[in-house]
């Protein structure tokens, strides 16, 4: 009996390996070359003044284009990440340039208008003797060369002069705004003159305390008081007009008032 002999078992056949596909390449990243592009134009712009502030926007607009590339899937980051490097220095660089040029601008417009505006006019330093100003009464804060009695003349050092009258009692018209019935009412007479070598745009608002309260003011256009004129006064020449009072007490009256804003004021008292 022969014995079958069996063929030995042959190995399975295995199929190679496929290739490694090759990775993919990142597509082009636009934002990235937007963000690139905007922060080249914005670092240009941020060095011109003026200019400068619409380069700091351009510069913030790159720098946001720039971390949205950074962040996209798929795309190329290193022309994302220099765009975003420009417009951050961009941004900076406009901000700190756009700072000094505006300091700059301020201070050259300060400079000009401190050296084109006249300085505040004080008293004149040689006051009449004869003309020596009250150091009691209502002075409050006010220095001695600032107070004098009604019916003297106040000097600026620049030749321009106030004069307020004593006060005399008067009846307002029917048709008076201010006055109550009851009330005292009294008038001043106002000068000023133009001493100085410039035209003056008078400019006189008055305040009037009388007993400790202040004195409400009065208009009475058929008596022809109206308030301070307005004319421009013209060197060598002066106005005069009428201003009228409610009074608590005719004899302790304190008038304050200056010809214009550029001129330190001046009290004038009746003690």
């Amino acid at each position: 009996m022969t014995d079958t002999q069996h063929p030995a078992p042959t190995e399975p056949a295995y199929a190679a390996p496929a290739p490694a596909a090759p990775a993919p390449v990142g597509r082009t990243n636009g934002l990235g070359i937007a963000a690139l592009v905007v922060g080249i134009v914005a670092l240009v712009l941020g060095l011109i003044p003026f200019v400068s502030y619409f380069g700091a926007f351009l510069a913030f607009v790159g720098l946001v284009l720039g971390v949205i590339g950074l962040v996209l899937k798929g795309r190329k980051k290193g022309i994302a990440i220099a765009g975003t490097i420009v417009s951050g220095i961009a941004l900076i660089l406009a901000i700190v340039l756009s700072v000094v040029y505006t300091t700059a601008i301020v201070s050259s417009v300060n400079k000009a208008i401190e050296e084109g505006a006249p300085g505040v006019q004080g008293p004149a330093v040689d006051v009449p003797a004869d003309e020596e100003p009250a150091t009691d009464g209502a002075a409050g804060e006010q220095t001695s060369e600032n107070v004098l009695v009604l019916g003297q003349t106040m000097v600026w050092n620049d030749g321009i002069e106030m004069t307020v009258s004593a006060p005399v009692e008067f009846t307002p018209s029917e048709t008076s705004y201010g006055y109550e019935p009851g009330q005292i009412a009294v008038l001043f007479q106002v000068t000023i003159t133009n001493n100085s070598a410039e035209q003056l745009e008078p400019l006189s608002f008055s305040l009037v305390s009388s007993g400790g309260a202040d004195a409400a003011y009065i208009i009475d256009t058929a008596q022809g008081i109206e308030g301070a004129p307005a004319n421009t006064i013209l060197p060598g020449e002066s106005i005069t007009w009428q201003e009228a009072y409610a009074v608590l007490d005719p004899a302790d009256i304190a008038f304050q008032s200056s010809p214009g804003l550029l001129y330190d004021e001046a009290i004038w008292t009746s003690q």
